[in-house]
């Protein structure tokens, strides 16, 4: 953390105690949009939520998609699902709001 109040930086080697503890809620393979992994879960201690959408291992490119906005859940859409997983990429989705930390 910086001192003074300011912002926590979010680097390679910070620790957000916060944030520090995720929990995984449930595992899922699915096949709609397209196939893939659904794995959800929340921050212990926190309301925030995510939920990564992994595809096949052959298929990743080693990219990753995060859409944030203000208003959105954990829950991706299927064509943010399905867009990823052409692209190459898994996505992730947060509940957000409150700050930039949970979406980092």
């Amino acid at each position: 953390m910086r001192g003074g109040g300011s912002a926590l930086w979010v680097t390679l080697d910070c620790d957000d105690p916060q944030y520090s503890t995720a929990v995984i809620d449930s595992e899922t393979d699915l096949a709609t949009p397209v196939r893939h992994r659904k794995v959800s879960g929340h921050f212990q201690g926190t309301d925030k939520k995510f939920t990564f959408y992994l595809p096949p291992k052959k298929q990743w490119q080693g990219r990753f998609f995060h859409k944030v906005y203000p208003l959105q859940d954990e829950n991706a859409s299927d064509t943010d699902i399905s867009f990823g997983a052409d692209s190459g990429a898994y996505v992730v989705q947060t509940n957000g709001g409150g700050g930039y930390r949970v979406d980092a």
